[in-house]
């Protein structure tokens, strides 16, 4: 048996994910790519804080992984 038509559209789309991309970028509203950054920040700081919390001497790692999207995100907040 064959692939459901939902499975092969997400199928397409994971083999070129440039027209996914190219349909944000087109619609001329901001709001989803504000939408998208603030949910990786926020994915990355809290990986940081696992991160900080699993291996504690590696503290250093953990201050560079998640201090540049604690800023982005500030930056968000305060602009």
């Amino acid at each position: 048996m064959g692939k459901t038509p939902q499975c092969q559209d997400w199928a397409e789309l994971l083999r070129r994910p440039r027209p996914l991309a190219c349909r944000f970028r087109q619609t001329g509203d901001s709001t989803i790519g504000r939408t998208l950054i603030v949910y990786l920040c926020v994915f990355l700081s809290a990986c940081a804080i696992v991160f900080l919390v699993s291996f504690l001497r590696l503290w250093r790692g953990a201050l560079g992984q998640g201090l540049p999207p604690a800023i982005a995100l500030l930056a968000t907040a305060l602009l």
